[in-house]
């Protein structure tokens, strides 16, 4: 993958790790930016939801697996969460610089998708900006 700089990828993700934590809903956007450019490239769908989707799918197990276990744990199609992740915090914070209602990003130590029924029962999806930061690396490494 010749026109994808993975040095600089990673170079500007590092950059944003060195400068303050409250930056982690940048670290997300850049994330869900750069999934939209790797997966235009990759998959050469014009769709950028089918994209997102397959790349998270395909390149990024650790989110994928934890969103698998959050829908069967709650009952839902597991489709509905990689939904939520497209369009509630990809599309949230890429045209509103916001997570949108129900949904919100984190930086902690614990997993990527974050158990949301203790500290954040209103919430569809809570998102760990660190370990999903970490999961994009380990994709961005296999390309």
């Amino acid at each position: 993958m010749k026109s994808v700089n993975k040095k600089e990828i990673k170079k500007t993700l590092t950059r944003i790790e060195k400068g303050t934590k409250n930056l982690y809903s940048v670290w997300v956007l850049l994330i869900c930016c750069y999934i939209d450019a790797l997966g235009k490239e990759i998959y050469r769908n014009n769709n950028s939801k089918c994209r997102f989707k397959q790349f998270i799918f395909d390149r990024m197990a650790v989110t994928y697996k934890e969103l698998e276990e959050k829908s069967e744990k709650d009952g839902k199609h597991k489709e509905h969460y990689l939904d939520l992740l497209y369009s509630d915090i990809r599309c949230g914070l890429v045209h509103e610089y916001f997570p949108k209602s129900k949904t919100k990003v984190i930086y902690s130590k614990g997993s990527c998708i974050v158990d949301i029924s203790v500290k954040f029962p209103n919430c569809d999806l809570v998102i760990n900006a660190r370990r999903f930061r970490e999961d994009f690396l380990a994709a961005l490494n296999k390309l």
